[in-house]
């Protein structure tokens, strides 16, 4: 590889969530979710220990760990028949299951078998999610275990090791202050700091499952939020209300929140920095619930202790951001994780770091070669607000990078598809991002294009045209309806929703059928009528495929064509498409004009974190490891002085010359 450019180029040590760096194959998948169930997800064929630890800390000569049994996840997202263990269908029964084989060991430093603990030993529960020392003792956060029904709290809370009893103990209140619910347990120097809430209850207890298995929402539901010090042998509390949580738009999907419902914040990170300390806490699970990897949306606050007053930061007005996802303290310096970048803590505010990347969004969608430049347009792929749209051009003669930005094209629409015009100009066709093949979308951020226009947008003479105007391509659509009460008209818009270069032929499409450009200043040629639902060149070059949806008589109808449109004598021909045949699968499960019909895959076939180079003999040549797209595969694109793959979050650039030099076939 010559040169990578990426998002995070700049960024001290740190890569924000959503902006992710290739992967390391020796790092591990590992974490907890939800109240405290650990998470490990292994390479195939790695060896699994029977118990993997959920935290660790060292202490009076020894190395203590919350131990978890590694198969817990996977029976219970798909137990095996005969087995004794069954799908529980609530947290609170979920919880209690894995309290009964879950413990605390201590392994002396020297060697020699460890000793187990339990609840039998005064834990205040077997689920153990933090171990802390400091102050002279070990203190463990141990998940709690709440009952709906019942209206009553089990096992869990706060716990202290007296190594004179050898002993646990359970700490009830910290302050005055009844403690449950410690989602936050940090040593600073020799200070204990300990993040809780006040509250009673839980919101939700129920476990989804379907396409996996979903955590629900199983958080607390919280009055206060506090954090407690523990500094010479006296407990301090600092406690404030909890952030309320933004309500999600109806279209938000399944567990969106509603109006009323109450705050469930809980503390998660802690940083001291000078004179002030930095809480992140978790907000909630976008969407309500998720798979066990659900992302979370949190909130950032700022306590001065010596006045004991709090400062709650917004996302948008503080950060420019629309949600916060982490937060990290490292040399000395406080970085947020936003949707929208890093930001650091400098001079009483908060500053978005410029790394002067040219890449504005690590979801890529298109790139061509566009004459001397390589153009490259994003998606929203993620369901959120990643980074920038617009376009990214590179000038390979003048080494430069320029953007055309959303409110010079004149939306901010994710881009599909981008053919060069002859002219030295381009054609983009902006439309909503893919459908990924999840169950229900997770709300959308504000902010986010998903409303922007789409269409078809034409650069020509260093000025864009948007939409651009296509003589005898209709604009809107007509038709009917029946129902009960008789037939109804209606008209709604047709923007673009193809864009096909066949032969050098350009091709558009939308409700209305199926259009090519002309040769002169006539209008667009019609070549096929209908709602098209897929359109792309043929494997052949001969010819260009369309799908279609037929709505005969003004009726939507279900029927579906498959047909070619012939190049050379511009005739069209269509079959419909039996539903228990193979070709119905083949052309109607189309994700978007993701996949052509028919189309098998390169040989060989490489691992998705490698992709195949443009052969230049009887030799298979591959880049990796890459980050794995989530648009299916990574794309390579020629320019006259390099090939370029497209990754998610990074573009590699292979210089022609310095490759030939290597003896790559390029």
């Amino acid at each position: 590889m010559v040169g990578r450019v990426t998002v995070a180029d700049g960024w001290p040590r740190v890569r924000p969530q959503g902006f992710p760096p290739p992967p390391d194959p020796a790092a591990r998948d590992i974490h907890l979710a939800g109240p405290g169930l650990l998470c490990v997800y292994y390479a195939s064929g790695e060896k699994r220990p029977p118990y993997e630890a959920a935290a660790s800390a060292a202490f009076a000569g020894r190395t203590w760990r919350a131990m978890q049994p590694t198969d817990f996840r996977s029976k219970a997202e798909t137990p095996q028949p005969g087995e004794a263990f069954t799908r529980p269908m609530t947290w609170s029964g979920l919880l209690a299951a894995l309290d009964a084989q879950s413990f605390v060991e201590a392994a002396p430093n020297g060697g020699g078998p460890p000793v187990r603990y339990t609840r039998t030993d005064g834990l205040a529960g077997n689920i153990v999610t933090h171990l802390a020392a400091a102050g002279g003792s070990l203190w463990a956060a141990c998940a709690d275990i709440y009952d709906p029904e019942k209206e009553a709290w089990g096992a869990g809370g706060l716990s202290r090791f007296d190594p004179q009893a050898g002993r646990w103990e359970r700490v009830a209140a910290v302050g005055g202050r009844p403690v449950r619910w410690v989602t936050l347990l940090e040593a600073a120097g020799d200070d204990l700091w300990i993040g809780f809430r006040e509250g009673d209850g839980v919101a939700g207890d129920k476990i989804y499952f379907g396409m996996g298995i979903y955590v629900g929402r199983y958080q607390p539901l919280t009055r206060a939020v506090a954090l407690a010090r523990l500094a010479g042998g006296q407990w301090t509390v600092f406690a404030r209300d909890p952030v309320p949580e933004a309500v999600d738009p109806p279209e938000g999907g399944t567990g969106a929140r509603q109006p009323g419902e109450p705050p469930t914040e809980a503390p998660r990170k802690l940083a001291c920095l000078g004179d002030r300390v930095f809480l992140f806490s978790q907000v909630a699970a976008r969407g309500g619930y998720g798979g066990w990897n659900s992302p979370q949306t949190g909130c950032i606050s700022m306590l001065a202790p010596a006045a004991g007053r709090w400062r709650i930061f917004d996302a948008e007005k503080d950060f420019g951001a629309n949600a916060v996802h982490d937060m990290i303290a490292e040399g000395g310096e406080l970085f947020a994780v936003t949707d929208r970048g890093l930001c650091r803590w400098s001079a009483e505010r908060w500053t978005t770091l410029e790394t002067g990347s040219p890449v504005r969004n690590p979801a890529f969608r298109a790139a061509v070669a566009v004459g001397e430049e390589l153009w490259v347009g994003y998606t929203n792929q993620a369901f959120g607000v990643l980074g920038e749209q617009g376009i990214s051009r590179y000038d390979e003669k003048r080494d430069k990078w320029s953007w055309s930005s959303p409110q010079e094209i004149g939306t901010g629409c994710p881009v599909r598809t981008i053919v060069p015009a002859g002219d030295g100009g381009a054609w983009v066709l902006f439309h909503r991002r893919p459908w990924g093949g999840a169950a229900s979308e997770m709300p959308r951020y504000r902010g986010e294009a998903w409303g922007a226009p789409a269409g078809l947008g034409r650069f020509a003479e260093g000025r864009w045209q948007f939409p651009a105007t296509l003589p005898g391509v209709p604009r809107t659509f007509s038709g009917q309806y029946k129902d009960e009460k008789g037939v109804h008209s209606y008209t709604m818009k047709a923007p673009i929703k193809f864009l096909v270069q066949a032969a050098g032929r350009l091709f558009v499409a939308n409700l209305t059928g199926a259009y090519e450009r002309p040769a002169g200043p006539e209008e667009w040629k019609r070549v096929a009528d209908g709602d098209v639902g897929w359109m792309g060149a043929a494997a052949d070059g001969r010819a260009l495929e369309i799908v279609r949806y037929l709505r005969p008589n003004g009726e939507v109808s279900k029927e579906t064509q498959y047909g070619r449109y012939d190049l050379a004598s511009g005739k069209v021909e269509f079959k419909t498409l039996d539903p228990q045949s193979p070709d119905w699968g083949r052309f109607t499960w189309l994700p978007w004009g993701e996949v052509r019909p028919g189309e098998t895959g390169a040989e060989p076939a490489w691992a998705d974190d490698w992709t195949e180079l443009p052969r230049r003999g009887p030799d298979a040549w591959a880049v990796g490891d890459l980050q794995t797209d989530s648009l299916g595969g990574h794309r390579v694109v020629e320019t006259p002085e390099a090939v370029w793959i497209l990754s998610e979050g990074e573009l590699i650039r292979l210089d022609r010359a310095r490759c030939a030099k290597a003896q790559a076939p390029l």
